[in-house]
């Protein structure tokens, strides 16, 4: 009996550990999600992050990709999600101190008047702005210090484009159309990367500082 009961124990044990290392407490990225006073607010913590921000007719969806949770809740299968639906003018995502990984798409069927503001980390991010035409207003990417690229791919006709990258050697990837441009300033790093429109090259050279390689396409 002393012996049966010491192996239970054992075992016991065993699972408790496993189960530790796998709970939601573990160093999975946690995102807070909310809205005030018409802007939605997307906030990182200290972990690595990868999301998706979906633009929509009738709402905005955030979502994680992989591990992680969104308002501290995860769910116990698939990719936390929030929707976010109203009155809503602007998106302000601050990726806080870790590497990111940041999506915003334009999935309108129709114009909407909304700015967009990226903010990300200090260790080589990445942020990608993909657009149909349907958004109108400022859009806003600011990275740290580190390696970062930002990609801007698709039809932002309707929105004015700024752009300022911290040190490091960044890149930046104009594929698509822009209405303006307000600045692309590549920071105080060194070997910065930009590819652009020559059509956009030639309108707004004036406010674009600081990249040490331009390819014009």
């Amino acid at each position: 009996m002393h012996s049966t009961t010491k192996h239970r124990s054992t075992v016991r044990l065993g699972v408790e550990q496993l189960e530790s290392r796998l709970t939601p407490a573990a160093p999975y990225p946690n995102l807070s999600a909310f809205v005030t006073d018409g802007i939605l607010h997307i906030q990182g913590d200290r972990f690595n992050h990868a999301f998706q921000v979906d633009v929509y007719d009738d709402y905005i969806q955030v979502w994680v990709v992989g591990p992680g949770s969104i308002n501290g809740v995860q769910p116990p299968s698939g990719w936390a999600s929030a929707n976010f639906s109203g009155a809503i003018s602007a998106v302000e995502i601050d990726g806080n101190v870790s590497t990111d990984y940041i999506s915003v798409s334009d999935r309108l069927t129709s114009a909407r008047a909304l700015d967009i503001t990226v903010r990300s980390g200090a260790y080589g991010d990445r942020v990608a702005l993909s657009g149909q035409g349907h958004i109108t207003g400022d859009i806003n990417v600011l990275t740290d210090s580190g390696n970062d690229q930002v990609n801007i791919s698709g039809d932002w006709s309707g929105a004015s484009l700024s752009v300022s990258l911290g040190g490091g050697s960044d890149t930046l990837s104009i594929t698509g159309s822009v209405g303006s441009i307000t600045a692309l300033d590549a920071g105080s790093g060194n070997r910065d990367k930009l590819t652009i429109p020559d059509a956009l090259y030639l309108a707004f050279k004036p406010r674009i500082v600081n990249f040490e390689n331009i390819t014009r396409t």
